[in-house]
């Protein structure tokens, strides 16, 4: 009877574990997205401001995971000049996008959901979001590995 009980509150620590588990590891790679770009040297005359990652379902009706990776600078150059920058110095993969954007306000503009903004954000005329993302579509994953990522419960 106790062999019984050990199994069966083994099998339930085993599926509440699979399906929590998602949620670190999806957000560690979206954090790590954010240090690419943070271990990307700075353009001249450009200073960091904030960083931020976010991970989930952000686009769609939950068909996929989604981890973007952000920086907020101020910099005097053009949204071409800093994209060009980080464009050659971002080692993306294939599926990785990498963006600049003018930032008008605090919130983070391809995130879609208010709660996520910059915290250090000022106003400044010549504030850019940088951004680095990976989209993961549920049906497309190329392995186990992203089909396990892609079971992550935010947005349902």
């Amino acid at each position: 009877m106790k062999v019984i009980r050990r199994i069966v509150l083994g099998l339930f620590l085993l599926l509440v574990l699979s399906i929590l588990a998602p949620i670190p590891v999806n957000n560690i790679i979206a954090g790590h997205l954010e240090r690419q770009l943070r271990d990307c040297p700075l353009p001249p005359d450009t200073r960091l401001v904030d960083s931020a990652s976010i991970a989930g379902r952000l686009y769609g009706n939950g068909n996929g995971m989604q981890w973007h990776g952000y920086l907020l600078v101020e910099s005097d150059l053009s949204i071409a000049e800093l994209a060009a920058w980080y464009n050659e110095r971002i080692a993306a993969g294939e599926d990785d996008i990498i963006s600049v954007e003018r930032q008008e306000t605090p919130y983070i503009v391809d995130a879609y959901h208010l709660s996520h903004q910059f915290k250090r954000f000022s106003g400044a005329e010549n504030s850019y979001q940088v951004y680095l993302g990976r989209n993961s579509a549920v049906g497309s994953e190329r392995s186990l590995w992203e089909r396990f990522l892609n079971f992550d419960l935010r947005g349902h």
